[in-house]
């Protein structure tokens, strides 16, 4: 593979584009994802926004996550606190 991209690296651009043309293999492997289970795709279409949504699932509402987050933090201090006083 180094040697491929050295060798890519000190060619010119139409000899890089013949190279290519000549191994289409490759550049197809390259467009994969997943060792070439699953394409790149790539859309040519213009973007747009269809909504806006607000879902949480099942998952934590940033609410909750920040309560318990605190709560976390709360414990996490007294417990650092009481066992410095007790260690010193």
């Amino acid at each position: 593979m180094a040697d491929m991209i050295d060798h890519l690296r000190q060619t010119d651009k139409e000899q890089i584009k013949e190279w290519f043309r000549q191994r289409a293999a490759i550049a197809q492997m390259l467009d994969a994802r997943d060792g070439g289970r699953q394409p790149i795709l790539i859309s040519r279409h213009a973007d747009e926004l269809r909504r806006i949504e607000r879902g949480y699932g099942d998952a934590q509402k940033p609410e909750d996550y920040l309560d318990s987050f605190g709560a976390y933090l709360r414990d996490y201090i007294l417990t650092t606190y009481f066992n410095f006083e007790r260690n010193y």
